[in-house]
């Protein structure tokens, strides 16, 4: 009966070739056998040997010992001063008899071994009686009767070797003369499988037949007539003892077409199996050290069955553990603190479990749970996407990672972990959201983002993105800063009057000026040289006004800032990096704000020296119109003229003043709306940028990726059109313009946009109430770009596919070109996929997947569970009538597909009532089929 292990199967060293005392032959150990089995037992905690062969040959008399005199006897284990934690631990080693013969047949001239591996649960009696005692050993070349040809039972040929040891000095002193002429003590192969098969209440399924072979088999020729009987050997067997590296790979059918070539040639691929061959204690278990065998199984004969159904994935002969993951990234525990649950730990195995049950017994629960506690952000993000709701949270839940960290569900202080999560019907759910980035363009996006290439080139995307953004937003601050000015300008210029009646009353004041000029004593040449002074004065105090209006806004340069990303200086990984560039920004913004002020104010003191000159020219042209002054100073109505003249041209001076700053202010507001158009479609060369700058080639041989730039018309309308006009109030002609516009080309849509952007400014369009001009320029002038992107697989791209290949796409995306390593969880693929996809690639990359990264899922499929090969199968129960618990609602039991036990009536308790496998069978869809069906497929 095997045993329940609950983190299931487990990568484990198996020692399948251990000799004993009892190897008369060969035996390096001595005859204590108390210091045999103190030494045996010791060295394997130390080596944390899983499984032991006793290997003597043709006898059981080592194995025998072993288990009547000590395993049975925990009082002789302790007087070997083994402690109770120690005895423990060696009860839970798997001791199993390996029997190796020397076959009757010849191969190029050779004897083959031949070994016949008992289960444990194989009574001794039944080995001795039933099967060893009912060959018949043929001796030839006895080493003192050299050419008799005797046929022996197993004890006659222990009792010869004994007698001849005892005879004869020279096999005492030399015993490996005896041992070479003893192994000419040879079987019928065909005896043994006669015995083994006409006997299945005994022995069926209870045996393995390995054939020994270290050389390299791949390179040999099997046509050939005089490798038949090893041909034949092989196909009778279920293993080979070989190390081999070529051997190894050639027994799972790598050398060839196909595995399955090797199959129709030698029946079944072939798992290899290893051991140390010890025979004294320093070979115990170190003798081949380099060459451990590995089985991913429970340390039960059933356990050890696993590797003729899984040839290639359950047995692996490597100096390391194989499948070893980081252990921050493998959860090792789950526990509910709820009374409605278990509260027991519910173990997890580092590859992929297998999370089973009936109808509404808890098994999603435990998924979601699991994920929410992990990774809250991962779990809400898909229930959010899937528009799932969490309606049956439990009180309290634990994940205890590998690393010794726990996440407690609704903590605030978890640590840093990440999950995938795929709930249930999640990828059915999931549709493309058109020109919203949804879970399908996101999903393929972290593909490609695991390529170097593409994630550099995104990371720069992004970054130009804001650059663009950024220039955006400020050419729009720059755009309404100018039309501001421009309006009020004109507002102020407005109320100045009308330039060209000013231009008339000055004419008209120069007139009349001219007329009382005339009629004073001044000579016309006084006169003239009078008036062309004071145009002279009059420049050059407008001079004066211009120089300090420029010396003002000079003064309001001094005060400039200089901005730099902080982000991007605290993301500096190196603490004296940092410092240093921190120190190097305030020394060179000083530096250069100390510098920008100097320079402005030499352009100020330029300014206030130009003022001092022309001021001192105005005052030099006064004295030389003094004395023509003094001689017009008494016509009063004179000076009233000249005064009047000189305010109406301060006015005009004015206004001129505000239209050249109403044509800077429209020449800018021209300018930045040319700027918005370029930056804008900065964005679609830019998006443009990746199918010419990113290599999608080399991801993966059957799907292949595609980046199209493409213009979000309906986004557009939705978000532009119809939120910032009115279409009832637009003219339907220019309404229905703007509804069926399409990015058409750059230049085409740069000459769109300028367009609309005078029409929103001079409110051409009416817009929606409460909608402004900056409003509707800041929507006109968004990102319309965005990256579609396609995958195609077996020749359909993703929008075209059926749902459940689109989903099978998908799965694959989220766990197959994941690099992360993060663990996957995932709650009923099989709802989301048709069995086609299930059987023929599902169960194909989850066994791939499952070698590099923790895998659970919820299942009521047989082949997640059966054809995946899961590590670990969680059995979920809710009390019932039928289906009694201990003490919760809810409880689970844990262990692997090979934990097999029979019905017991007498237990109440369904979870303990049978053994994983039967629980698989009556759970499952498919119930025992489908382990016949599995059966077939391995030909078992």
């Amino acid at each position: 009966m095997s045993k329940r292990y609950t983190k299931g199967s487990e990568w484990r060293i198996w020692d399948l070739h251990v000799h004993t005392p009892e190897s008369a032959l060969n035996n390096g150990f001595g005859a204590d056998w108390d210091e045999y089995v103190k030494q045996l037992f010791s060295k394997a905690l130390v080596h944390n040997i899983a499984s032991i062969g006793i290997t003597d040959y043709f006898s059981i008399e080592g194995y025998k010992k072993l288990k009547t005199q000590y395993l049975n006897n925990n009082t002789k284990l302790k007087e070997l001063e083994f402690s109770d934690e120690e005895i423990e631990k060696i009860h839970k080693i798997l001791i199993l008899p390996n029997i190796e013969f020397r076959l009757d047949k010849l191969v190029q001239d050779n004897r083959v071994n031949f070994h016949v591996l008992f289960s444990d649960e194989v009574a001794i009696k039944d080995i001795e009686e039933n099967f060893l005692h009912q060959l018949k050993i043929i001796v030839e070349g006895n080493p003192q009767e050299a050419g008799e040809r005797r046929a022996l039972t197993i004890n006659n040929l222990i009792a010869l070797g004994t007698r001849l040891q005892n005879e004869h000095a020279q096999f005492r002193q030399h015993p490996s003369q005896l041992y070479t002429g003893m192994m000419n003590a040879v079987v019928s192969d065909d005896k043994i499988s006669e015995i083994l098969t006409d006997q299945p209440s005994l022995f069926k399924g209870k045996y393995l037949i390995a054939i020994p072979s270290d050389e390299d088999l791949s390179d040999v020729d099997w046509n050939n007539q005089g490798h038949l009987t090893r041909k034949i050997l092989i196909q009778k067997s279920d293993c080979l003892f070989a190390s081999n590296p070529n051997t190894r790979k050639w027994a799972l059918g790598n050398f060839g077409a196909s595995p399955q070539e090797y199959i129709n040639e030698f029946k079944s691929l072939k798992p290899c199996i290893w051991g140390s061959d010890a025979h004294t204690f320093d070979e115990l278990y170190t003798k081949n050290a380099s060459r451990l065998c590995w089985i991913k199984a429970d340390p039960t004969f059933e356990g050890l069955k696993q590797i003729i159904y899984e040839p290639d994935e359950r047995v692996s002969i490597t100096d390391r553990k194989p499948d070893e993951k980081k252990v921050y990234e493998v959860i090792d525990k789950l526990r509910f603190i709820d009374p409605v649950f278990t509260t027991d730990p519910i173990p997890c195995n580092q590859n992929l479990t297998a999370i089973i049950g009936g109808k509404s017994t808890g098994k999603s629960i435990l998924l979601k749970s699991t994920a929410k506690t992990a990774d809250i952000t991962e779990y809400t993000k898909r229930n959010a996407s899937a528009k799932i709701e969490d309606k049956r949270p439990v009180k309290g839940f634990e994940v205890i990672w590998k690393d010794g960290q726990i996440s407690s569900l609704g903590a605030t202080n978890n640590p840093d972990k990440k999950i995938i999560y795929i709930p249930q019907s999640y990828l059915n759910r999931v549709v493309d959201d058109g020109e919203d980035t949804g879970d399908i363009d996101e999903i393929i996006q972290d593909v490609l983002l695991q390529k170097k290439e593409f994630k550099k080139w995104y990371d720069s995307l992004n970054d130009r993105k804001r650059e663009t953004a950024d220039k955006i937003e400020t050419a729009i601050k720059n755009l309404f800063a100018n039309i501001d000015i421009n309006i009020e300008k004109n507002r102020l210029k407005k109320e100045l009057g009308d330039e060209s009646g000013i231009k008339k009353q000055i004419e008209k004041l120069n007139g009349e000026i001219k007329g009382l000029q005339e009629k004073s004593q001044v000579s016309k040449e006084d006169l003239d040289r009078y008036n062309q002074t004071n145009t002279q004065i009059k420049e050059k105090n407008a001079a004066i006004e211009t120089f300090n209006k420029d010396i003002s806004k000079l003064k309001s340069l001094k005060n400039i800032s200089v901005e730099i990303d902080e982000t991007l200086v605290e993301n500096i990984i190196g603490t004296t990096l940092k410092t240093e560039i921190q120190g190097l920004i305030t020394s060179k913004t000083k530096f250069y704000k100390d510098d920008w002020s100097s320079e402005i104010d030499k352009r100020i003191v330029t300014q206030e020296a130009q003022i001092q000159t022309t001021t001192k020219e105005i005052q030099a042209l006064e004295v030389s119109i003094s004395d023509l002054k003094e001689a017009l100073k008494d016509q009063s109505a004179l000076n009233e003229l000249i005064k009047e003249l000189g305010k109406e041209e301060k006015i005009l001076l004015q206004i001129a003043e505000y239209q050249k700053e109403i044509n800077n202010s429209y020449k800018l507001v021209e300018k930045n709306i040319q700027l918005l158009s370029d930056y804008n479609a900065e964005f679609y060369s830019l998006y443009l940028e990746a199918k010419d700058s990113v290599d999608l080639s080399d991801f993966d041989d059957e799907l292949s990726f595609n980046i199209v730039t493409k213009f979000k018309k309906e986004h557009f309308q939705e978000s532009f059109v119809q939120k910032s006009f009115d279409g009832r109030a637009t003219a339907s002609k220019e309404y229905d313009y703007l509804t069926e516009y399409d990015f058409e080309g750059v230049e085409e849509h740069k000459t769109f946009l300028k367009a609309e952007a005078w029409k929103i400014i001079n409110s051409k369009i009416p817009k929606r109430k409460g909608v402004t001009n900056k409003e509707a320029i800041t929507s006109l002038f968004k990102n319309w770009f965005m990256h579609d992107y396609k995958v195609t697989f077996q020749d359909d791209d993703i929008s075209d596919m059926s749902p459940g290949k689109k989903s099978f796409v998908l799965l694959r995306l989220l766990i197959d070109l994941d690099d992360s390593q993060c663990p996957i969880l995932i709650d009923q693929p099989e709802d989301d996929l048709d069995n086609r996809s299930i059987y023929n690639q599902v169960v194909k990359f989850l066994r791939k997947r499952k070698k590099t990264r923790q895998i659970i899922i919820v299942t009521h499929n047989p082949n997640l569970v059966l054809g995946a090969d899961a590590e670990l199968i969680i059995v979920a129960n809710q009390n019932g009538e039928d289906t009694k618990n201990k003490t919760h609602d809810f409880e689970y039991i844990s262990g692997s597909i090979e934990y097999t036990k029979a019905e017991d009536d007498s237990i109440l308790e369904v979870l303990y009532r049978r053994g994983v496998q039967e629980h698989i069978c009556d759970v499952l869809e498919g119930g025992p089929e489908a382990f016949d069906k599995r059966k077939k497929k391995y030909n078992f």
